[in-house]
């Protein structure tokens, strides 16, 4: 790889604070506020094994983006898509000077929420990012993402 920065290239937590900085920079109603709420796109894969995409608000991420907490009511197509196949999508849009995107790869478990509502607990396994304003990407002209990976209860940059 080809950082835009040297750094970077070397240090996966420099990666992690590019990509906690691409989130808390996404607005939600009007407002940006470092401890959010930050929309995130979910993707599931339908029966037919077509992503299924849609917007949610995290309700908790990790400090070092290795977990997710969603909330969804119980008998949505999100959760009977995720009792099917665990394997999940987060993705969030960048939309600072010329944009970017952050993707979480991973899986989901599902768990009963205390009012009736269903938990979904997203794993996160991989971690990819281009974004301009942090300059994490893999290459000078922002085509090839920066990508982590989880091993060992920590973020390996993936070769």
């Amino acid at each position: 790889f080809v950082f835009t920065s040297f750094a970077m290239a070397f240090d996966p937590r420099m990666i992690v604070n590019a990509a906690m900085s691409t989130i808390r920079s996404i607005p939600y109603q009007d407002q940006c506020t470092p401890t959010g709420p930050h929309p995130v796109s979910l993707i599931t894969l339908d029966e037919q094994g077509f992503p299924s995409a849609r917007t949610v608000v995290p309700r908790e991420i990790a400090p070092d983006l290795s977990f997710f907490k969603l909330n969804s009511r119980t008998q949505t197509r999100k959760v009977s898509e995720l009792q099917r196949n665990d394997k999940v999508t987060l993705n969030f849009q960048d939309q600072r000077g010329r944009g970017g995107w952050l993707t979480l790869k991973g899986t989901a478990r599902l768990a009963p929420a205390p009012d009736g509502s269903t938990d979904i607990l997203v794993t996160v396994m991989q971690l990819e990012i281009v974004s301009y304003t942090e300059k994490a990407m893999a290459d000078s002209d922002g085509w090839v993402p920066a990508v982590l990976r989880r091993e060992s209860g920590g973020w390996i940059v993936a070769t």
